[in-house]
């Protein structure tokens, strides 16, 4: 039951000095007695009791209204937002000001109760330069908003920033004019299973769906991102710069078929420290001369090795697009790449810059393109055979595998793809696919993202849609 812990007097919101009951128990405290973790506190703009937080009569009535910490929102409690019966929007920016702690997070969330359980729409108003915004606070987790309407040029709908142990998750977001998500400078964080869409638009903010830099520990799962944006800015589904131990993994990063900026990639890894693992995404670059699928920028800047397994890398450009590209290496030592699925239609299926990684490490791919010169390697082209006759992909495939997949179905393989059971054993680094499927079905692994077989092509998407 909730418990009317705050009043408000002479202007400002201090605690009532006694509380006779608690769930149904005699119960005392004074002004040093510390409030119970675990609470929830709930804000519903159409409320107009007490606007304590305490229950949704007497809701907060604005996210300015909100208090954090002290007698307010501590480690352990959950904050609930009010969708009332049928949706409601919110016309501010939501700053979280407290952090949680081990075992103890701070949740904030949509209301679950009946009447209260609509969605919740926070927006913009194409103004504000966020949405939801933590700047410091730890042990928090964000989750199930619809966010519209916020304009920067470099921000982030949801953005956190020089914080530990956050989770962004389950939200629906456009970012037309700003970043979808975007994590600064966190560490052991995690972004998963968000919706980010930007239309079919063409302006220059930078409307990344997922960006993450300078952090540590993170991980990028489950998203589905699909961005529409022709501007010449960085308009990539997922980047990261300068991420140390990082983790991105079943994620739909793609571009709208037919658009796409002059800087854009499907995804952009850049400047890697530690070790990278990126595996089981579906990744589809923009239409723009000469931009990749997926990029792989400086790694050896950083001293980072760079792994790559199981994804779908698809070129849209038809004339210099490249699939899967590693930029400005100087060794390329530090590279690993089995199991991906890499299509061009007219250019590079893979391109690795200024170096001679170990052939061991490049193989069970399947490449196509649908030049002579399928790979561009240390400084000049080479076809399949040549590839080969250098130690490269010795168990590879040269095989287009445009009709061999489903692009209505974020391409899984169609029976008899030439993917399925011609992989190599990644269990060392996962033993799921994009669907949550365990690897292998029959003892075999496929290549690519998906394991066919049975209980997987009814697998229900991980992010429901299209």
């Amino acid at each position: 039951m909730a418990i009317n812990r705050l009043e408000k007097r002479n202007g400002t919101w201090q605690p009532r000095p006694w509380i006779t009951s608690f769930r149904g128990k005699p119960f005392g405290w004074d002004f040093n007695l510390q409030r119970f973790a675990g609470t929830s506190w709930y804000v519903d703009n159409t409320a107009s009791g007490l606007n304590n937080g305490t229950s949704w009569t007497n809701a907060w009535e604005t996210f300015a209204d909100i208090v954090w910490g002290g007698v307010g929102i501590v480690a352990g409690d959950t904050l609930y937002i009010s969708g009332g019966p049928a949706g409601q929007t919110y016309g501010e920016t939501l700053t979280i000001s407290v952090s949680g702690s081990v075992g103890n997070i701070i949740t904030i969330t949509p209301g679950t109760d009946s009447g209260y359980n609509g969605t919740v729409t926070v927006d913009g108003g194409g103004a504000r330069t966020w949405a939801i915004r933590d700047a410091g606070y730890d042990y928090i987790t964000i989750n199930g908003f619809t966010v519209i309407g916020v304009v920067h040029a470099t921000n982030g709908a949801i953005e956190a920033s020089n914080a530990s142990y956050v989770t962004i998750k389950y939200n629906t977001i456009t970012n037309d004019k700003s970043r979808g998500v975007q994590i600064y400078n966190c560490d052991h964080s995690i972004v998963e299973h968000n919706d980010i869409r930007s239309g079919d638009i063409s302006n220059s903010y930078q409307t990344d769906g997922i960006y993450a830099k300078l952090g540590d520990n993170n991980e990028i799962r489950y998203n589905y991102v699909l961005i529409g944006n022709n501007g010449d800015s960085h308009n990539d589904p997922i980047q990261t710069d300068w991420e140390e131990d990082l983790k991105v993994y079943g994620n739909y990063s793609c571009h709208v078929v037919g658009r796409g900026g002059s800087a854009d990639q499907g995804m952009l890894i850049a400047d890697p420290v530690g070790y990278n693992l990126i595996y089981n995404n579906v990744i589809r670059g923009g239409i723009q001369t000469q931009w990749q699928a997926l990029l792989l920028q400086d790694p050896d800047t950083a001293g980072g090795t760079f792994h790559a397994y199981n994804n779908i890398v698809i070129a849209q450009e038809p004339t210099f697009g490249y699939a899967f590209r590693v930029h400005n290496s100087v060794t390329n030592s530090q590279i690993y790449a089995k199991n991906n699925i890499c299509y061009s239609p007219a250019y590079y299926a893979m391109c690795i810059d200024n170096g001679a990684s170990p052939t061991s490490r490049v193989d069970y791919n399947q490449l196509w393109s649908g030049h002579a010169t399928l790979v561009a390697y240390d400084g000049g082209g080479k076809t399949w055979a040549q590839w080969q006759a250098a130690g490269y992909d010795a168990n590879g495939q040269n095989v287009d595998p445009s009709s061999e997949w489903d692009t209505g179905n974020e391409y899984r393989p169609n029976i008899g793809a030439t993917s399925i059971d011609n992989g190599t054993d990644m269990s060392a680094y996962f033993t799921i696919d994009r669907d949550e499927v365990t690897r292998p079905i029959n003892g075999v692994w496929d290549i690519g993202p998906y394991e066919y077989g049975a209980g997987s092509s009814n697998k229900l998407v991980l992010i429901l849609k299209s």
